[in-house]
């Protein structure tokens, strides 16, 4: 199934400095990043006012991912015991990152516990019910059920820009993923049935920015028993490319791995980050449920940045 392609991540790369152990990088990306106008908006971090939290041992991590319920609040779900060097100081988190590169100021309200009543859906109608970090929107309008992805003030820093994307794939109908959608260019895919020495039985434009950049999914025919299907962010004369070889290929519950298509996916935002490349925040939708990643082309190809997918089971 594609809900095991996906990627997202700590996102510390847009800031001063890089940990030397956050990134697996072997260079600078090579794309060019369109020239802008550098996001200057002062964040308020002042926390004096933010609950406490038991104290604990946090992850080195800056960034997140959770989900909005309704009355615009934001739930990180806590899998099980908490572990909490599996998560940034929630304390600190002051931003939210989604919706098509919407930034909402956020505050730490508390640790809520699970509930009896918990149908172990994460959606909003049992938002309440979850174990996880809960926060407050202070500015801005968070999208019931939407991704979103949390992080402190220093986790970007300032020198990025949002891309603004064109419009291309509606929102997905109530009968399932059957939709029109648009597919990948002919000039984009002879380049990669080049690169990868085969032929491409399906593919799908995604996303594309008004500046050009665009992700794209493309499907090649098998070769034996392997399969292979690619993750394409083309930006300027370069490619970056994140493979998935998988003895089922593009295998879905709901088509039976006939074809991938653009419609599968789901951009949240896209920052250009100067030398540091591209960061793209991707949802990958099933019938049952989302898997949602944070992609770097920081080192020349589309790898995650190593913050912790977000998972989601949504079935009725």
């Amino acid at each position: 199934m594609l809900m095991g392609i996906l990627l997202i991540g700590m996102l510390s790369a847009c800031g001063a400095s890089k940990d030397a152990d956050l990134s697996s990088a072997t260079g600078s990306s090579s794309s060019e990043t369109p020239t802008s106008d550098e996001t200057s908006e002062t964040i308020d971090t002042d926390t004096s006012s933010t609950p406490p939290v038991e104290s604990a041992e946090w992850g080195w991590h800056e960034s997140v991912f959770g989900f909005a319920g309704d009355g615009n609040k934001i739930i990180v779900p806590i899998r099980g015991d908490l572990d909490t060097r599996d998560y940034p100081d929630p304390t600190k988190i002051v931003l939210a990152y989604g919706n098509g590169g919407e930034i909402l100021k956020v505050r730490y309200v508390n640790r809520q516990e699970e509930s009896a009543e918990n149908t172990y859906r994460d959606t909003s109608q049992n938002f309440d019910n979850l174990a996880g970090f809960i926060y407050e929107v202070t500015e801005g309008m968070a999208k019931p059920n939407a991704n979103y992805l949390l992080a402190t003030a220093s986790a970007y820093g300032s020198l990025f820009t949002i891309l603004n994307s064109l419009e291309l794939n509606p929102p997905l109908n109530d009968e399932g993923y059957k939709m029109n959608y648009e597919k990948a260019p002919a000039a984009d895919i002879a380049r990669m049935e080049l690169r990868r020495g085969r032929n491409a039985s399906s593919s799908g434009l995604i996303w594309k920015a008004d500046t050009g950049e665009r992700l794209e999914v493309i499907q090649f025919e098998a070769v034996d028993e392997e399969m292979l299907y690619c993750l394409c962010f083309f930006a300027g004369d370069s490619v970056y490319i994140e493979n998935n070889y998988t003895e089922s290929g593009g295998w879905r519950v709901d088509d039976g791995g006939d074809a991938v298509n653009g419609e599968l996916f789901k951009v949240n935002f896209v920052m250009a980050c100067g030398d540091f490349g591209y960061y793209i925040c991707v949802d990958n939708w099933a019938p049952e449920g989302c898997y949602t990643v944070m992609y770097t082309t920081d080192g020349g190809r589309l790898d995650e940045d190593g913050t912790t997918p977000l998972a989601r089971y949504t079935s009725p």
